[in-house]
């Protein structure tokens, strides 16, 4: 640590690039290796980007890497989450019970009182799943097997 050397307090910069002031967080070592690696300028498999984030932010090498190593860690588990994400939303199913109270190919609707008689008896009622992703055809296509 002896090879480290402090800034001095009027050299820090209180102000982004863009002219705003600078959150509270952005003095703080981790916030900066999480900008810069969220940047592309900092990955563990570059042992000179590592030195010279040490030597920039007065950090050890080895505390920059496990940062690092965490970060790379934390953006795979996210990778990996969105594409389980998207299987288990591909694979859900919407699962209804339709009760058709008329035959497939009839044009009249039944009187009240046959449709009660239809339903007591548990005629023309189908219990139809289909993926949340069907369309209009594929759910049509379903409902008239």
């Amino acid at each position: 640590m002896a090879a480290l050397k402090y800034h001095d307090g009027p050299n820090i910069p209180f102000y982004k690039a863009d002219g705003s002031v600078r959150d509270i967080d952005d003095f703080k070592p981790w916030v900066q290796i999480r900008t810069l690696f969220e940047s592309g300028q900092l990955n563990s498999a570059d042992t000179n980007t590592v030195k010279e984030a040490s030597k920039k932010l007065i950090i050890g090498e080895d505390l920059v890497r496990k940062r690092v190593d965490h970060l790379e860690y934390l953006k795979l588990k996210k990778t990996k989450r969105a594409v389980r994400k998207e299987e288990q939303e591909r694979e859900k199913t919407i699962t209804q019970t339709i009760v058709c109270l008329a035959d497939k190919d009839e044009n009249n609707v039944p009187s009240s009182l046959l449709k009660l008689q239809l339903k007591n008896t548990g005629l023309g009622e189908k219990r139809v799943a289909f993926p949340v992703s069907a369309k209009s055809d594929g759910v049509r296509k379903v409902l008239h097997e």
